[in-house]
């Protein structure tokens, strides 16, 4: 994309504007990257194609305010999470599993995971009544 948007010159100048565009990426400034991409840009269809990543992915590049809350940006700790609670428990050896009996357990896997089971019941059962069996 770089070529395309006009930075293909020195090695040392196209890494200073990756680490530029990085830093705007990281602050939520999408739209400063289109533009400055735009202004350089040496080869318009190979730019406008390379930019269109940036255009439609807008919408899901909202790293400043994921920093914010604290949530992770990158896909590491979700391939973790998968690992972990995904394949630790349905993936042994001899396991088969239909699809909607996954889906119906990997909820319960991800509570129980999270070490939020006993709350998750509280809430579920909060103003319920118990009813109690005769024998």
């Amino acid at each position: 994309m770089l070529d395309a948007c006009g930075f293909a010159a020195k090695e040392k100048a196209r890494e200073g504007e990756l680490s530029k565009w990085r830093a705007w990426l990281l602050a939520g400034k999408v739209d400063e990257i289109i533009r400055e991409a735009e202004r350089q840009r040496v080869d318009a269809n190979a730019c406008d194609k390379a930019l269109r990543y940036f255009r439609e992915g807008k919408p899901f590049m909202r790293y400043a305010e994921c920093r914010a809350k604290g949530w992770f940006i990158g896909s590491g700790v979700i391939e973790g999470a998968c690992k972990n609670v995904v394949a630790e428990r349905f993936c042994r050896s001899g396991m088969f599993w239909s699809g909607a009996g996954l889906e119906a357990m990997l909820p319960l896997r991800a509570i129980v995971k999270s070490g939020r089971y006993a709350a998750f019941w509280r809430h579920v059962l909060r103003g319920k009544r118990q009813i109690a069996c005769a024998a």
